[in-house]
């Protein structure tokens, strides 16, 4: 029976279809008519021909993002992966044919009469261009076509749905209050369908979470994930559910959702990471066994060897919440050596290393761990600039203590007998001509692997000459420049100069240094007998060794002065650059001892006077304030401790002298040059003990310049500049600068017809129409003709419904200019020039070749080809197209 009425159907539909053909023929397929075989005609059309297809390609493309696009577990998860940009490069040709198709049908098949669409999938087709535009990246496009469809086809199905894609498109371009009003909007509809209603709590989610708002983002996001369906989908939002509780502290919480992930069981590089991210929930309260075991388990299993630095980062991360901090220093040194290229992980494993030694504190190592940190770390982490600047303290002070060491260890060779310092010299040479046996062995040994095809390419090796060092200075630490691939492995990419792991590289030697042979010898020394000792360059020799030492009593004074002013240095840093009163005092102290009359005797009383004070160790600041009074009656130290207004009273001073230099900078700049210079001189006499009495004396230089001319000017700035070199080097900075420009200017005089700089001959114009340009060598390097071919396709293939361009032109002799046209505004041309350098497929080649390209305006362009002036272009359009950066 079923099958007889199925028959029947397919006549009448035959008969139907027979009969539409036979009218439409006779009368045209006009979109003019309304009647019902126009009607049904192009409404057949639209559905199966356009909106079918373009709504399966976005179907299409959407489960293959799902599927395939690998999240990011390294940063909080997006809500939906298509808002990653790049995640959506692989869709940018298919919604580019889902647009093409969609107006295809609207410009064959639309029937508009007084306003009214007579075509069912007209609306539809809207819609569908407005999420094509919206995974394309043009979010402004893709909210005009969502919001003409919410607002022309209200009583449509499509209505609803555009309104929350439009919500989701405001989320997309940060404009959060228009999207809480749109959902607002959304939520009030009581006819949402189901799969609407879900996302729309997802995009509500969404929007609160770019605001960091979890508390409000939670319960949005776990309705949604009650009614998801799909479990991959539903295993990555509990994922991120997790993440949420962990950022807020809620430990037990994150667990739970990181344990259903682990459950669910659906991807395991998903599983590792909600394994990892449960280990790093782990408060050291207990249950931390099971944890700990599934750990390592994962370290025997080899499907997880790629993951081996994230696994030891975990077990430190356990081990430092249990108190256990030998052992995370440990695993986090385990995690840096296990990295197979994971610079992200390496970096957070050296941080951990460089905050666990800085809190002890152990500065030495911390500072070697936080150097490596900024070298692996994203700029763009929070605590990047802190760690920047932190390294750098800790570098200047490890610069100091580095000074003490080498010239304490310079001094006691000094103090040998010559025979005892033979014999650390001889032991010095065997043991440097054993590493470079051994070296070469290995050297030799691991280029017979590769030769042989033998190298397993773990990178696990370890360096030649990595092993041994010496406490002397002398003994060179470096390493013979093999095996660079596992030193960029292991340390990152690093400036290329020697001794990079120290921070002061004074005391380590070039290796190709030690073994010019230009000359046999390095001068001439007087030692501790007063005999001229010739140096030699060959490190095989004794010679070679003495001729840093300090022998003499003059080089003797000139090491201790460097040791006085290294501690002095230290302490000033531990207090003043790391708050560490302790050991600023301990350094301070230690100073004072050894040098009981060193130059900054004064200053350190003072300081230890005021840090005991600090830490309320009232003992000893009675005993330092004693020390500034008795010893140094005279000057400011004391003079502040005896009367606390003294600083009052010379800020009072101070004021005056600004009043007055004020008022002298006044007539310098009405040019009243002999009034200046009378004030400047009252002010070097009153105020010449401030701060300010560098200040008159600059002016006071300068306007003396003004009236006797520049010889006279360069006198007395050289005056100051000489002067100033300690009292106030901004001052003498400053004239010295004024100096250089003296010297520009008389430089510039002396040229004939020096060229004026020009200004930019190119204005910067948003709105005016734009050409997308790439230079091709025109030397017959390249086959032109087969990129711009590549070039066609990619337009082709991504911009078929923009109707652009492709134009050759010979810029010069060795450029080939190959311009794509038009583009209506910048915003554009810079969309259409990101996903150009961006393409892995089409226009790979050109993108490797790292050919120069650019975008331009019309009037730019003519300019430009006018000039033939490549280099000023560039750096205008570098300047004023900040967009282009990828």
């Amino acid at each position: 029976m079923s099958k007889k009425i199925a028959g029947i159907f397919s006549i009448s539909l035959l008969i139907l279809v027979g009969t539409l053909c036979t009218i439409l023929i006779a009368g045209g397929c006009s979109t003019k008519k309304t009647g019902w075989a126009h009607r049904t005609y192009h409404n057949l059309n639209s559905r199966f021909n356009g909106y079918f297809n373009s709504k399966e390609i976005i179907k299409f493309d959407e489960l293959e993002m799902e599927k395939n696009v690998e999240d990011d577990y390294d940063k909080m998860l997006p809500v939906f992966k298509s808002s990653v940009e790049e995640n959506r490069e692989f869709m940018m040709s298919n919604m580019e044919t889902v647009i093409e198709k969609c107006t295809r049908v609207i410009n064959l098949h639309s029937i508009e009469r007084r306003g009214k669409e007579h075509v069912e999938w007209i609306d539809d087709c809207y819609f569908l261009m407005g999420k094509a535009n919206f995974y394309k990246g043009e979010f402004l496009e893709a909210k005009k076509f969502f919001e003409f469809v919410s607002k022309k086809f209200k009583d449509k199905n499509s209505a609803l749905p555009s309104m929350v894609w439009l919500a989701r498109t405001h989320v997309e371009r940060e404009d959060y209050e228009k999207a809480e009003r749109v959902l607002r909007l959304v939520e009030a509809e009581s006819e949402l369908e189901e799969e609407y209603v879900t996302m729309a709590r997802l995009i509500t989610a969404d929007l609160f979470i770019r605001q960091k708002n979890y508390p409000l983002a939670i319960p949005e996001l776990r309705l949604a994930i009650d009614e998801i369906r799909k479990k991959r989908v539903k295993s990555r939002l509990i994922f991120l559910m997790g993440q949420m509780y962990k950022e807020m502290g809620e430990y037990d919480n994150a667990s739970k959702e990181f344990t259903k992930v682990v459950d669910i069981n659906l991807n395991y590089r998903e599983v590792f990471f909600a394994r990892i991210e449960r280990a790093m929930c782990y408060d050291g309260e207990g249950g931390g066994e099971k944890v700990r075991e599934e750990l390592l388990d994962m370290l025997d299993d080899e499907k997880y060897i790629e993951f081996r630095d994230r696994i030891y980062y975990a077990l430190a991360e356990m081990d430092y919440n249990e108190g256990n901090l030998e052992a995370a220093k440990e695993n986090l040194k385990k995690s840096t050596a296990a990295s197979m290229g994971d610079t992200k992980q390496k970096g957070r494993s050296f941080l951990k290393l460089a905050d666990i030694y800085f809190a002890e504190p152990s500065y030495e190592p911390a500072q070697m761990y936080y150097d490596s940190t900024v070298q692996f770390l994203d700029p763009k982490h929070e605590r990047y600039e802190e760690l920047v600047k932190l390294a750098e303290n800790l570098t200047e002070l490890v610069k100091h203590i580095n000074v003490i060491t080498e010239q304490d260890s310079l001094q006691r060779l000094a103090q040998m007998s010559p025979k005892e310092r033979e014999k650390i010299f001889d032991k010095v040479i065997r043991e440097r001509e054993e590493r470079e046996r051994r070296e070469q062995a290995e050297l030799e040994a691991a280029e017979f692997r590769r030769e042989m095809g033998l190298d397993d390419g773990d990178g696990m090796q370890q360096l030649p000459g990595m092993g041994g060092g010496g406490k002397w200075y002398f003994y060179n630490p470096q390493t013979v420049a093999a095996g660079e691939d596992e030193f960029k492995r292991i340390w990152g990419t690093r400036q290329n100069e020697d001794d990079w792991r120290r921070s002061d590289k004074r005391q380590v030697q070039n290796y190709e240094d030690l073994n010019k042979s230009d000359a046999d010898t390095a001068g001439f020394i007087v030692d501790e007998s007063g005999d001229t000792i010739e140096i030699s360059n060959d490190w095989r020799e004794y010679s070679y060794y003495l001729k840093d030492l300090p022998l003499t009593e003059e080089k003797r004074a000139a090491s201790d002065t460097l040791i006085m002013e290294a501690y002095y240095q230290k302490g000033i840093v531990y207090r003043e650059k790391l708050d560490d009163h302790e050991k600023s005092i301990e350094t301070f102290e230690e100073l004072n001892q050894r040098f009981p009359e060193h130059m900054n005797l004064a200053s350190t009383y003072y300081r230890l006077y005021r840090m005991n004070d600090e830490i309320h160790n009232d003992e000893r600041a009675e005993y330092y304030k004693n020390k500034v009074l008795n010893e140094f009656p005279d000057t400011d130290y004391a003079k502040i401790i005896l009367d606390p207004s003294f600083l009052e009273r010379e800020n009072e001073l101070l004021k005056e002298a600004t009043v007055h230099y004020e008022k002298t900078y006044g007539f310098f700049k009405r040019e009243l040059y002999a009034v200046t210079i009378e004030n400047a001189r009252e002010g070097m006499e009153v105020y010449g003990e401030t701060t300010f009495g560098p200040k008159f004396e600059l002016i006071y230089a300068l306007s003396v310049g003004k009236e006797q001319g520049r010889d006279a000017m360069i006198m007395e700035l050289q005056t100051v500049k000489n002067k100033n070199d300690t009292v106030d080097k901004d001052i003498s900075q400053e004239a010295q600068a004024y100096l250089e420009a003296i010297q520009a200017v008389e430089k510039r005089e002396a040229e004939e017809n020096a060229p004026a700089l020009e200004e930019s001959p190119y204005e910067y114009d948003a709105n005016e129409r734009h050409l997308f340009i790439v230079l091709l060598p025109a030397d017959g390097s390249v086959n032109t003709r087969s990129l711009r071919m590549q070039i066609s396709d990619f337009n082709r293939k991504n911009y078929r419904t923009k109707n652009l361009q492709l134009s050759p032109i010979q810029f010069n002799d060795e450029l080939q200019m190959v311009s794509v046209k038009d583009f209506s505004d910048a915003d554009k041309a810079i969309n259409y020039y990101r996903a150009f350098s961006k393409n892995k497929g089409n226009v790979k080649d050109l993108n490797d070749a790292e050919y120069i390209r650019f975008v331009v305006s019309y009037t730019n362009y003519a300019t430009m080809y006018k000039e033939k002036d490549l280099d000023t272009y560039i750096r205008f359009f570098k300047e004023n197209y900040k967009k282009a950066a990828l």
